[in-house]
């Protein structure tokens, strides 16, 4: 951006900002009828008016975006640049031809959503705060404002344990101290000030892991907080340090979680991108801390409580990074990713998640990203991990070990029932990791170890060793244990979709998928990730709970216990530090009993459907005949008995006896379902037997053509 721009306080970013001339080529665009939303969408033409309801474009972020005034905080950013009010002028233009749809019945979802109305309030109160408006023009701006202050203090509308309420409470805040003189400003402002408080406690662990599960979301939040400090502390609001004082440890895990050239991983929904870490250092403190963070060589960080273990190694030319992550605390942008690995060396991604692609949740692409296939995890029976509600907490890092020749860390997870899948990842040195996967199930299943590698880097299967290179990196994927297994390498197969990743937006890439199938009540695999061709795991052993090998010249030794795990280094004992998972534990329990659990739920679930179809048929009758004890034609005076036979419940019986349309007999409603008739006169009668419930159900059959002779 240029050197002098126009100071503000309501100086909140967002999206991403622009170098100062092409943020002028935008804006200038935007005056000549051009619609502009990201550099990842197309440019269109459409007269404003039209703008809210153009369905041109099948993108759902692009209509967020639009109904979210990207396009005025452009007009405004380059209005701080060259005070150019033309900017401003057109910002009013788009807002009352908005303020015109805006309560349209059928726009009321995209129109009002609860992050688009968010971010709305937040630039809304930049462009009445930079520009200084005419009267009837501010009073304008001022009823909008007004609006959005009274739905986002809305309890029905707020949107809690989520980053969306995160920026309600920010929009709140902004609207309460730009326009100081509405009478609901001091509650407003009290009240958006309670909720994020909550809304910190939601979304980040106490070690400054992001909850969210995206490292993406996890920047934008965090620099969201830096630069609301700085807006309270320039209304002279002292209750920023309530923010403050739990940024270091937010920044410490971006850094950690982000690869060596401030890329972040494409976990969850975020993707392959560059951030910078500049405009988070605010404050001494946090540039001190940063500084610390780049000296070191090789740092290694295990977040416990949020799931996440990362191995950065920086020493002797090396430039790589492991991330392994088991972490379900919500589901605002979880993939079916617990367990997955990430792996990035020398400035390339090898190991990949396979992005977001987009936010339009039907589409195939968008299904296929998000699941368990596009991870590098085990896939049960082909089908996704289930991430229900319930679920929540039911994965973690189960326990770890950190020194400065290996790092040792266990993870579990409990999302397919009945099925437990332990992960060690043991990370022997920046070219060698070990990956040992123990699953255990009641019954027979199909296992899929899957690896997915960027599209950049060519793959070949010899041997069962898969080969990976892309001219500057190589990968060598190798399982250890012989035994019956499948291998089979996916590039680009779309029935189904295998081996595809989105680490751009909006773009479906190739990759190769290598996918190693086993089937049976339990599986293991010992698989071992070299990157410089040089294999140095030899003697490697499993048996039962047991497992040995040999790297370089270390014997090692994995024992997996009941509680915990030990490691035995050159004969020298390791217990690793355990992570208590009470929720994961109780999982870890119920899965074991699950067989007897799902044999009682089946024959629970059958006596439930014989009830309830005993219930149903409660009200129902179905008669089904008439019967008689003497075959027609009878004398007179014989004595003959007619017997109702009827299906249902608690039924009563009446009977009318007709000698052509006459009735010459007729009874009231009895439990008896027979009736005894001594005719006295010659003719052919008919016989009709009525039948009713407790419900009010009634039905009849009619017998005819009897004849006394």
């Amino acid at each position: 951006m240029g050197d002098y721009m126009i100071q503000i306080k309501n100086d909140i970013t967002i999206l991403e900002n622009y170098e100062k001339n092409d943020l002028i080529k935008i804006c200038d665009d935007i005056l000549a009828g051009k619609i502009y939303v990201a550099k990842e969408f197309e440019i269109i033409e459409s007269v404003i008016d039209d703008l809210w309801y153009n369905d041109d474009i099948k993108n759902r972020s692009w209509k967020f975006w639009i109904h979210s005034f990207i396009m005025i905080e452009y007009l405004t950013r380059c209005y701080r640049e060259n005070e150019n009010c033309r900017y401003m002028y057109k910002s009013l233009e788009i807002l009352k031809s908005w303020g015109q749809i805006c309560e349209d019945l059928n726009l009321q979802n995209i129109i009002w959503h609860d992050h688009a109305t968010a971010i709305r309030g937040i630039i809304l109160c930049k462009m009445y705060e930079i520009f200084n408006w005419e009267e009837k023009d501010r009073v304008y701006i001022e009823d909008i404002i007004y609006m959005h202050g009274k739905k986002l203090v809305s309890h029905n509308f707020y949107m809690k344990k989520h980053n969306h309420g995160l920026d309600q409470d920010i929009a709140l805040y902004l609207i309460s101290v730009t326009c100081k003189h509405f009478k609901e400003s001091y509650k407003w402002k009290r009240i958006s000030k309670r909720r994020l408080w909550l809304q910190l406690d939601n979304l980040y662990e106490y070690d400054g892991t992001y909850l969210e599960q995206s490292p993406e979301y996890a920047y934008i939040v965090l620099l969201r907080l830096v630069e609301f400090t700085e807006v309270m502390k320039k209304y002279e609001d002292k209750d920023y340090r309530n923010i403050e004082n739990g940024l270091g440890v937010k920044l410490r895990y971006l850094y950690d979680i982000c690869h060596p050239d401030n890329i972040l991983p494409g976990m969850g929904d975020g993707e392959y991108k560059k951030i910078d870490f500049t405009p988070l250092l605010t404050n001494h403190n946090m540039e001190k801390l940063y500084d610390e963070l780049e000296e070191k060589i090789c740092r290694h960080s295990i977040y416990c409580k949020g799931g996440y273990a990362s191995f950065k190694d920086f020493s002797k030319g090396r430039n790589t990074h492991l991330i392994f992550s088991s972490a379900f605390h919500s589901r605002v942008h979880k993939h079916h990713d617990d367990l997955s690995l990430i792996l990035y060396k020398d400035n390339t991604p090898i190991l990949i998640d396979s992005g977001r692609y987009n936010y339009n949740y039907n589409e195939n692409e968008r299904k296929y990203v998000v699941s368990s296939y596009a991870h590098n995890t085990v896939v049960v029976d082909e089908k996704n991990t289930d991430i229900k509600r319930l679920n929540i907490k039911k994965s973690g890092l189960k326990s770890y070990y950190i020194d400065d020749n290996i790092g040792i860390v266990s993870g579990v997870h409990c999302l397919y029932d009945g099925v437990v899948h332990e992960r060690i990842v043991i990370y022997l040195s920046s070219e060698d990791i070990l990956v040992i996967d123990s699953l255990s199930g009641y019954k027979e299943h199909k296992y899929d170890q899957v690896f997915n590698l960027h599209p950049n880097i060519n793959c070949s299967i010899k041997s069962n060793i898969l080969f990976g290179n892309n001219g500057e990196t190589s990968i060598i994927i190798k399982d250890l244990l012989d035994g019956d297994n499948e291998i089979v390498l996916y590039n680009g197969q779309k029935e189904p979709l295998r081996g595809w990743s989105a680490t751009n937006y909006n773009e479906f890439q190739k990759n190769y998928m290598y996918v190693n199938c086993k089937k049976g009540k339990k599986a293991k695999y010992s698989t071992y990730i070299n990157t410089d061709g040089n294999l140095k795991i030899n003697d490697f052993n499993w048996k039962e709970d047991v497992i040995k090998f040999k790297f370089k010249s270390i014997k090692y030794t994995v024992v997996q216990g009941k509680e915990n795990i030990i490691l035995i280094k050159n004969n020298k004992l390791i217990k690793l530090n355990s992570i208590r998972n009470e929720k994961l534990e109780e999982a870890m329990a119920e899965a074991i009993q699950f067989e007897y659990k799902d044999k009682y739920r089946k024959e629970r679930n059958k006596r439930l459907k014989i009830e309830e179809q005993f219930k149903n048929n409660l009200g129902n009758i179905d008669i089904i005949s008439i019967k008689c004890n003497l075959e027609s034609p009878q004398p007179v005076d014989s004595k003959i008995e007619f017997e109702c036979n009827a299906n249902g419940y608690d039924l009563e019986y009446a009977w009318y006896i007709y000698s052509g349309d006459e009735i010459i007999v007729k009874t009231q409603y009895t439990k008896e379902n027979i009736i005894s008739w001594i005719p006295k006169y010659r003719g052919t009668y008919s016989i009709k037997a009525f039948v009713r419930n407790k419900e009010g159900n009634k039905k009849s059959y009619r017998l005819e053509g009897y004849i006394i002779k």
